[in-house]
């Protein structure tokens, strides 16, 4: 079985550094601990002879920004190489203080902290006895985490496999991915043997992939981004390839597919929909309720170190309005950073301040993601809702889409779903609003 593990050196003296360690690679467990006490043994010399202080703690959801896999130490033949380690701790102490920031966009939280999702694995578990699975909600709702949650404890006689597939462009380059996740050598083995695949892909894609997974294993494929693969296939004209290719594997009784993805997916399959997908439940990842984002937030907090005080974690509700647990784990990663006895109000500001700009600048940065034609509409239209109250009324977003984008208004939708995808606006009522007060607030206070 293979896990993933994550630690945090950190180093304190005349410089303060850190550096997060993670198992992206899954090297064995049985030879992990080996691994870790080798580089715990050297971290610790190298403290010694700097005259440093040096802690190693299990990460949890605070990351050093200087992430490093443990593989990236380890020799061809599987040797721990210390000259290589030591080297990355002497530039590190010779930059100087790594700034060190909580949660990040894509920052997954460990298993233990992944609160309210209990009846939802349990159904995925049983849906996949018989189907496949599209998890469907927008950004930052907890798709991957869900997925890496199933990754960690699979079901019983399921081989996982997990797929990054948002910059994937072709069906080859899905094929590569697999290949690429299903061997455990060195970084550098790994790239090597998933060009060749991609290669034997782009000449025979149903042969490579049958190869690739035998049907006397149970493969378990955990796809995130599906939604941005299929329009990267899309715009790539190579969508009806990969439904022809694939179709036939996506309803194998010994292979399933649990995809990250949007209300977009159906949108970029067409009226027609993709046969790839005719074996797929919908399971739609709900916002966490009222009760769920409270005991969030208490694990959360005393996790940290933080005991709350009577009252303050109704304050914290109140503040975020929407209980999206990606909003909910970066308040309390800026609580812990700092004084953890200021108000939560006092948080609130501090997220909305310089700490919240590492943190929720990503969002502001999506957008520049779309076509080219909408991406100055988009940014005019949550630029003028930033300031507004109430919202803009659907006929006057489309005027301003109409005065900036200079392209055709059919193209007014896409980007409407584009915005609500990645959580920035919501519908209602024929009026368009910011999805999230502390996004709103945030657009204020930095105006694109």
């Amino acid at each position: 079985m293979m896990k993933l593990y994550k630690y945090l050196f950190e180093f304190s003296g005349e410089k303060n550094f850190s550096l997060g360690l993670i198992n992206e690679r899954k090297v064995d467990e049985t030879r992990v601990l080996d691994l870790y006490f080798l580089l715990h043994s050297t971290a610790l010399k190298f403290a010694r002879e700097n005259l440093l202080n040096f802690i190693q703690t299990p990460a949890t959801s605070k990351e050093a920004l200087e992430v490093k896999d443990i593989s990236e130490y380890i020799y061809l033949e599987g040797s721990f190489n210390e000259k290589r380690f030591r080297r990355h701790l002497t530039w590190l102490f010779t930059k100087g203080k790594i700034p060190r920031f909580p949660v990040r966009i894509r920052t997954l939280p460990p298993f233990d902290e992944l609160v309210g999702r209990e009846g939802l694995l349990q159904k995925i578990e049983n849906l996949i006895k018989e189907k496949n699975v599209s998890l469907r909600a927008p950004r930052c709702y907890g798709k991957t985490s869900i997925l890496n949650a199933i990754f960690e404890r699979p079901p019983q006689g399921w081989q996982p496999l997990f797929i990054q597939a948002r910059n994937l462009q072709n069906p080859a380059a899905f094929v590569g991915a697999i290949a690429y996740e299903l061997t455990s050598d060195s970084a550098i083995e790994r790239q090597v043997k998933r060009e060749l695949i991609e290669k034997q892909a782009e000449r025979a894609l149903t042969d490579t992939l049958t190869s690739l997974l035998p049907e006397d294993k149970h493969h378990l494929l955990l796809v995130d981004e599906f939604a941005e693969f299929l329009r990267n296939l899309k715009e790539n004209k190579a969508l009806k390839d990969f439904d022809n290719g694939f179709c036939n594997f996506f309803n194998l009784p010994k292979i399933r597919f649990i995809i990250a993805s949007s209300e977009a997916e159906d949108r970029i399959s067409g009226n027609k929909g993709l046969k790839i997908l005719s074996n797929f439940e919908k399971v739609n990842v709900p916002l966490l309720k009222d009760d769920e984002a409270g005991l969030l937030l208490e694990e959360l907090a005393y996790n940290s170190g933080i005991i709350p005080k009577k009252g303050e974690i109704e304050r914290i509700k109140n503040l975020l309005k929407t209980f999206i647990p990606y909003f909910i784990h970066i308040f309390v990663s800026v609580w812990n950073e700092g004084n953890k006895e200021i108000s939560p109000e006092e948080v609130y500001e501090r997220l909305l301040g310089k700490e919240g700009w590492n943190l929720l600048r990503d969002f502001q940065e999506l957008p520049k993601r779309y076509p080219p034609k909408l991406i100055s509409s988009s940014y005019s239209l949550l630029s003028e809702m930033a300031i507004r109250e109430q919202g803009i009324e659907k006929g006057e977003a489309k005027a301003i889409f109409k005065e900036k984008a200079g392209a055709d208004i059919s193209d007014f939708e896409e980007m409407i779903q584009r915005l609500i995808d990645d959580l920035l606006i919501e519908e209602q009522k024929e009026r368009y609003y910011f999805k999230a007060s502390l996004l709103k607030e945030f657009w204020r206070r930095f105006p694109t």
